[in-house]
């Protein structure tokens, strides 16, 4: 089977588990009554660039893990560290003047695209070429791995 199916299973399973859990969300909008209108709509190109993203990360990472075995566990406090320094659980009003440092998290336009349409607002232009810039620097860092190193992953797992 070709290296590229096994990330798109990953994508394919991580997506089947994103809608079961967007299940719950409509139930709750339904029963508080907080529906964000026709806003919510503009989520779907954001949701189609994380799809994309998405891909870019398994190939990346598929082939660090298969040649490192110790990247797992230095990804997993990586995206812990970057859970907290992205604004998901607070506001970005909330840095006050530091505000402006956070267009340099790759993890903040990549979440507002989303995010701002569901919470009833449209992102910026700014967040959108943010999102776009380093959806482009990911997707041409993984493919040139990848591509570089497909003849050798067999070997390496």
């Amino acid at each position: 089977m070709p290296f590229f199916l096994f990330a798109a299973r990953v994508l394919i399973r991580n997506v089947m588990v994103l809608v079961h859990n967007a299940v719950v969300i409509v139930v709750v909008d339904a029963v508080f009554q907080m529906w964000p209108g026709w806003h919510a709509l503009l989520a779907i190109p954001g949701f189609l660039l994380w799809g994309i993203d998405s891909l870019a990360v398994v190939l990346l990472l598929g082939t660090f893990c298969a040649r490192f075995r110790d990247i797992l566990p230095i990804v997993s406090s990586i995206m812990q560290i970057a859970f907290f320094i992205t604004p998901v659980l607070w506001q970005p009003s909330q840095l006050g003047r530091n505000q402006a440092l956070l267009p340099l998290n790759p993890f903040f336009d990549l979440l507002d695209i989303v995010r701002a349409p569901l919470l009833g607002s449209v992102p910026g232009v700014e967040i959108w070429l943010g999102a776009g810039c380093y959806s482009l620097a990911l997707g041409v860092l993984a493919w040139g791995l990848f591509v570089r190193a497909r003849g050798r992953i067999a070997f390496w797992i």
